[in-house]
């Protein structure tokens, strides 16, 4: 009678640290694929250790060719496709980079892409890995041709094929940059073993994980919750205006007041300092100049004027003249200095209100 195989030791799944240690030890212990983004015998206070298990389809067909695995032209071995990279990726809590994500060149027969990974580490660190992958229409015909010289129906194939691959070149190519990156952040090489690819991959990430037992921690979390909500809704100043958080407030006595009798309006808002107006009160730059205002007539009296009625004036005087500033000025009003302005505005006096000349600032 023949010995019966070895059981596969069993694995506990609880979700405490020490649990997910042991985890990791059977997985050492069976040979399996480990990939470690922290130290999972050094973590830092209030971490969590996660531990995901992703297995691959290791079935192919007579070409070599499956599901997650195949064999890359004149390599030996077995390399991932881009999916079962992906699925690796979401175990690993990984994520793209929107702006290094993308379409660097781009001309009828050559494209290149650029793909950028991240993922976060225990101390919040980010490690990023960026890979590249090219695709030319030229040399993409000349490898068909080798590919299928010597058939019958050749020109066939290499017509069929290039359509094909010309139609989905941009999918390819960042499909191909992308697993550049996810086998650089992973540190996997080109090609691999059908006995390697067998073994389950095991990723070991940790997460934040506040201690929601302890009354003062889900108090702190409370109160960066409110202040947080404040925030998005009042803008940052309204946090420091918030109160403290109350130890017990299913507790709290409020007398036999309610909110009925809490009236917004008993309690004037404090007056505006004149010497530092909001200035979110200021009018906008669009808006109708006030009629009592009068351009001054001489430089001294456009000195002594502050920075908003000077552009008011010289818009003024601009319309009266007949002046286009887009036309004369390099810039908008608001960009010039002083010295500027104030050099500029006599130029503008001394033009007759008929002209339409550059007035050089």
């Amino acid at each position: 009678m023949a010995n019966p195989a070895p059981a596969t030791p069993m694995i506990p799944r609880a979700g405490s640290n020490a649990a997910q240690i042991e985890r990791i030890r059977a997985y050492q212990g069976q040979g399996a694929n480990m990939i470690m983004f922290c130290d999972p015998f050094g973590l830092p206070e209030l971490h969590r250790l996660i531990v995901e298990e992703v297995r691959l389809d290791t079935t192919t067909d007579k070409y070599n060719n499956g599901p997650d695995i195949f064999t890359p032209k004149g390599a030996k071995g077995f390399a991932l496709h881009l999916a079962p990279l992906e699925r690796l990726a979401v175990a690993a809590g990984a994520g793209w980079v929107p702006e290094k994500t993308r379409v660097i060149t781009s001309t009828p027969t050559y494209l290149m892409c650029e793909a950028t990974v991240f993922v976060k580490k225990e101390y919040g660190q980010v490690v990023a890995w960026m890979g590249q992958a090219e695709f030319d229409l030229d040399f993409l015909r000349d490898d068909l041709v080798d590919q299928y010289r010597g058939r019958e129906n050749a020109e066939y194939c290499v017509n069929r094929d290039f359509r094909a691959r010309r139609k989905q070149r941009l999918k390819l190519c960042m499909s191909d940059a992308k697993a550049v990156a996810l086998r650089k952040l992973f540190g996997l090489g080109g090609c691999h073993s059908i006995d390697t690819l067998k073994k389950p991959f095991v990723i070991v990430r940790c997460v934040v994980a506040p201690d929601y037992s302890d009354p003062e921690t889900v108090k702190l979390l409370r109160a960066a919750s409110i202040q947080s909500v404040a925030g998005a809704i009042f803008g940052p100043q309204a946090a420091g205006f918030l109160p403290a958080p109350v130890e017990n407030s299913d507790t709290v006595d409020i007398g036999e007041s309610s909110m009925a009798d809490v009236d917004p309006y008993d309690n004037p808002p404090p007056p505006v300092d004149p010497q530092n107006p909001d200035p979110y009160d200021l009018p906008p730059a669009d808006a109708p100049v006030p009629p009592e205002f009068v351009p001054p007539t001489t430089a001294a009296a456009f000195a002594s004027l502050g920075r908003r009625q000077k552009q008011l004036a010289i818009e003024i005087v601009a319309a009266r003249k007949g002046v286009s500033l887009p036309g004369v000025l390099e810039k908008p009003l608001d960009e010039y200095s002083d010295k500027a302005l104030n050099g500029f505005y006599p130029k503008l006096l001394a033009k007759p209100d008929t002209t339409t000349d550059d007035i050089p600032l």
